[in-house]
């Protein structure tokens, strides 16, 4: 670019057409343009605020937790179950219908 400084010249006379629309282009987002600049505080705002990588871990921990404690309860019953289970000689004596 430096050492042909000529050629950049006619690159850009090739796109003063395209050059002549940004002043349109600019009226026409203009709406944008002022309402994102209005909500620069905003953004400010909400860039301050923590990290929330953190965040995930409040529902992870607890997460974890209530299933370790529903396993438990179901283990629990099922060992009280099986304790309950008495098997006697009279109950093995017993026959047993044939099924049909």
């Amino acid at each position: 670019m430096q050492t042909d400084f000529t050629a950049l010249l006619g690159l850009m006379g090739d796109n003063v057409v395209i050059f002549e629309q940004v002043p349109a282009g600019l009226d026409h987002y203009e709406l944008l343009g002022t309402t994102m600049q209005a909500e620069v505080s905003n953004y400010d705002r909400v860039a301050s605020l923590p990290d929330f990588r953190m965040f995930t871990w409040f529902f992870v921990i607890p997460g974890v937790v209530l299933v370790g404690l529903a396993v438990t309860a179901l283990l629990l019953d099922r060992r009280k179950n099986d304790d309950d289970a008495d098997v006697t000689p009279e109950v093995i004596g017993e026959r047993t219908p044939e099924l049909v």
